[in-house]
């Protein structure tokens, strides 16, 4: 299993542990999963970028470190817009909590782990939705050390 599906899967289990979600899925929005407009808190993990530079003076050789980029959709519904949105900011602090700083399947660096500026976007009842995005890095001994085993 590569890298980005460790991270991926990690960052899926935290999300449920935290007891706080309806539905934590790496596979598409609720809507797409048949999830009614009731009463919901979710969290959608995005598929990642990554970019791989090498930081050293030996070249790619001695190491590469990979940066990535993951996007996290989170989402509440609720039918009172007071409630729905203070259901978001509690989902967006359970965010920061679960993932910044933290090494994700033992992988990224933890200081390097951040849940930058969640974006929330325009409400369409009963929903409010927010964008935001993990970056980590985590280092790779060169180009051969992308597993790629199924």
């Amino acid at each position: 299993m590569a890298r980005a599906d460790d991270i991926r899967d990690d960052i899926k289990q935290r999300l449920d542990a935290t007891g706080n979600f309806s539905l934590v899925t790496l596979a598409g929005l609720p809507e797409e999963q048949g999830f009614g407009a009731g009463d919901l808190c979710a969290a959608v993990v995005g598929v990642p970028s990554d970019d791989p530079q090498s930081r050293w003076d030996g070249g790619d050789a001695i190491g590469l470190e990979v940066r990535g980029q993951l996007p996290i959709t989170l989402l509440a519904r609720h039918a009172d817009p007071v409630l729905r949105d203070r259901r978001l900011d509690l989902l967006r602090d359970v965010l920061k909590a679960a993932l910044g700083g933290k090494s994700l399947a033992g992988l990224t660096v933890p200081d390097m782990t951040r849940v930058r500026t969640p974006v929330p976007r325009p409400a369409k009842a009963p929903e409010r939705r927010v964008e935001a995005t993990l970056s980590y890095s985590y280092l790779a001994t060169g180009w051969d050390d992308f597993d790629t085993a199924p």
